[in-house]
């Protein structure tokens, strides 16, 4: 578990995890699922922040994004991807 004075050695998804009561599921992460709905601006963020922090706290948790949208140049100022990622689908370029 990060403590505040540890904050350097957190991730953003750490301490996310931790302020909303998360981290005492600790032990029970690897039977959970996480399904995150949408690859937009939001979703995206989610993506950044929460699985990597799960990957390092829950391996074996499940995580599913869902989106069946394609990425356009349009996403590319607020979403995180690039331009190699349009045409694709948005869960694709984000694995």
């Amino acid at each position: 578990m990060c403590k505040s004075y540890q904050l350097n050695e957190c991730t953003l998804g750490e301490v996310y995890i931790e302020s909303i009561g998360l981290i005492s599921m600790k032990e029970d992460m690897p039977q959970k699922s996480l399904l995150i709905v949408g690859a937009g601006g939001i979703g995206t963020t989610v993506v950044d922040l929460l699985v990597p922090a799960l990957a390092r706290i829950a391996l074996g948790a499940k995580v599913t994004l869902m989106d069946g949208d394609t990425v356009e140049a349009t996403n590319l100022g607020h979403q995180n991807y690039s331009r190699a990622d349009i045409g694709k689908f948005k869960v694709d370029a984000l694995a």
